[in-house]
């Protein structure tokens, strides 16, 4: 089995884990557990199949564009399709990235878009890209991903509830389109 059959494999392995757990929210505390469970799970499913297309790229961030334009552009319009009203309503949460402002030498702050931003501009672009929607929002979700490891997303506040829930659900959602798409192929 070569690299990208293997990536593929533990993929779909991480994502059949989220299918499969079926938690019983007794609590407060279990679902939001579980929340961030289905998160990352999805996260590293996600990764895998990103490198799967990719190996030669690197970094997360770097693999996402490339992953995003060798998907099946029926996939993609499927995803778009699906997940609009998700992306829309995560995009309004505007996750901002928790790194620090970065300075010129001399100084001056270095003004950036944010990615929330960007997203915003590619929904309401005429006619929409898809590629491109996918693309952005893949992006904001690398940057809850890259809060939540490095501490700026909590277990408490509703706020990381929520952005949690949507990134959760657009990512389930886009692997799903994804491993049906594969599953028709063979």
């Amino acid at each position: 089995m070569g690299d990208t059959e293997t990536y593929e494999k533990y993929a779909k392995q991480w994502f059949t884990a989220v299918r499969r757990k079926k938690w019983e929210a007794k609590d407060r505390y279990t679902k939001v557990l579980a929340n961030y469970e289905n998160f990352l799970l999805c996260w590293l499913s996600l990764v895998f199949l990103m490198k799967a297309d990719s190996t030669n790229v690197g970094g997360e961030r770097k693999r996402i564009p490339v992953f995003v334009n060798n998907l099946d552009s029926s996939v993609v319009d499927d995803i778009i399709k699906c997940q609009s009203k998700n992306i829309n309503e995560l995009n309004a949460l505007k996750v901002e990235n928790m790194n620090p402002q970065r300075k010129y030498p001399d100084g001056t702050p270095i003004t950036r878009t944010s990615d929330y931003t960007r997203l915003a501009n590619s929904l309401n672009s005429s006619p929409p890209d898809n590629q491109e929607i996918l693309q952005k929002t893949l992006v904001l979700i690398y940057v809850v991903r890259c809060n939540l490891f490095h501490g700026d997303k909590t277990w408490t506040l509703q706020r990381d509830k929520t952005i949690m829930f949507f990134a959760s659900t657009i990512l389930k959602g886009i692997l799903s389109s994804i491993f049906d798409y594969k599953g028709k192929q063979k």
